[in-house]
């Protein structure tokens, strides 16, 4: 029962980092990080983020193949 909990607990994890990887504020937190990181030197923003996110990684088998939305800069058309 315990492993059976573990495994659906981990699955969970997978599914809800999959989706924060999907979704357009993930990928805007990520812009500007790579933005503020050009006129700083101090830890990015989220760092803490950055840390969970790559120990899940580590953790996890790579996910199926699934396409991600692009998002367009500067006034440009996004499309899915």
């Amino acid at each position: 029962m315990l492993t059976t909990l573990i495994a659906a607990l981990n699955a969970e994890e997978r599914e809800i980092l999959a989706d924060l990887r999907g979704s357009i504020q993930f990928r805007r937190l990520e812009e500007i990080r790579r933005l503020l990181s050009l006129y700083t030197e101090q830890p990015p923003v989220g760092a803490f983020l950055d840390t969970i996110l790559s120990d899940a990684d580590a953790r996890r088998p790579a996910p199926a193949a699934r396409q991600p939305t692009i998002i367009a800069l500067h006034g440009e058309r996004a499309s899915a």
